[in-house]
């Protein structure tokens, strides 16, 4: 018997599910599988055809009626898995061939922890040629600063820390013990936008038990550089959900006496120097100019070399249009 249900919603694209259900195919403890549930969101049967094409896979599909919302649709599927734990793959992404088995070592190394994540890297589509990865620092300094290449454990604050901040995981990167998930997948449903119910489960995760963090690379995640403009959000209305997001952190961690703004200072005291310039462009991205000085955290970072750049510019072009205007170089 397996000890893992992969689930993976879908939505009438069986040429990339096709792709997700071979990185599922490959992996090195296939044998840790106990059912993998594709579920089928767009009423497209052909995404059937693509799993009778791995016949060696214990394939349930779900055809939904009616449609569900995408948070609905995750929730629905964390509550249906029936095993031991559940690993989450989105229909256009790629595991690593050791995804599940790195998951479950580190779930069972690590019994304070109720769900696992890794890095990914993020490409623009199957065909990119700029790879990226996601806030690595920002989770070395929340957990603590561990062994860089250790597994990253988060608590109860840590992960509140990290929230305040921006949405740190990927969906197709969670391994979580099945009750954990389907208990924190109770938050799912609201849905102003896909962020906010990404960062409310993340939270719920976190409330039932720690987390873990693996900041070695074993995904690939695809998404345009279009995303949003895809999803119908206006960048407006997005960036004012993300700072809503924030707030609402802020209020909870206050309510169980968690200083974030001390909890940053702390962590940017003392920087590695190769961290300090990632850590100040995320920074500086998240908050403006006044709320970096009401926080404490303006003279904890690095000069900002845009600003610097700028201000250079700027001074040099005010220097000549004085000599232009009266000649005088005083």
């Amino acid at each position: 018997m397996g000890r893992v249900s992969v689930v993976i919603p879908t939505t009438a694209r069986p040429d990339v599910l096709e792709v997700t259900l071979r990185a599922v195919s490959r992996q090195v403890s296939r044998d840790l599988i106990d059912e993998v549930i594709v579920s089928e969101n767009l009423g497209d049967a052909s995404s059937r055809d693509a799993c009778d094409k791995f016949p060696e896979l214990p394939i349930r599909f779900v055809l939904r009626e009616p449609q569900l919302t995408w948070s609905l649709h995750a929730q629905t599927l964390l509550r249906e898995a029936r095993s031991e734990f559940v690993a989450f793959c989105c229909d256009d992404d790629v595991w690593a061939p050791g995804h599940i088995a790195t998951g479950v070592e580190a779930l069972d190394a690590h019994q304070s922890a109720g769900s696992f994540f890794s890095a990914a890297a993020t490409g623009e589509s199957e065909l990119s040629q700029r790879m990226s990865t996601w806030c690595a620092p920002l989770l070395w300094l929340a957990a603590g600063s561990p062994p860089r290449m250790s597994q990253y454990v988060l608590d109860r604050r840590a992960m509140l820390a990290i929230g305040w901040m921006f949405c740190p995981f990927k969906w197709s990167t969670l391994i979580a013990r099945s009750d954990v998930g389907a208990k924190a997948a109770e938050v799912l449903t609201r849905e102003p936008i896909p962020y906010w119910a990404d960062c409310d489960f993340e939270l719920a995760l976190s409330r039932e038990a720690d987390v873990v963090f693996e900041p070695g690379i074993d995904m690939m995640y695809r998404q345009g550089s279009r995303y949003w403009e895809k999803l119908g959000y206006d960048p407006r209305e997005r960036d004012a959900t993300f700072q809503a997001s924030r707030v609402e952190v802020l209020e909870e961690a206050k309510s169980l006496d968690i200083d974030l703004p001390a909890f940053w200072r702390a962590a940017l005291t003392d920087l590695p120097p190769e961290i300090v310039e990632q850590t100040g462009w995320w920074f500086r991205g998240r908050f403006s100019m006044k709320e970096l000085e009401s926080y404490g955290f303006l003279e904890l970072l690095p000069p900002d070399p845009r600003r610097t750049l700028v201000h250079r510019v700027g001074g040099r072009l005010a220097r000549a249009w004085k000599v232009l205007k009266t000649g005088s170089t005083d």
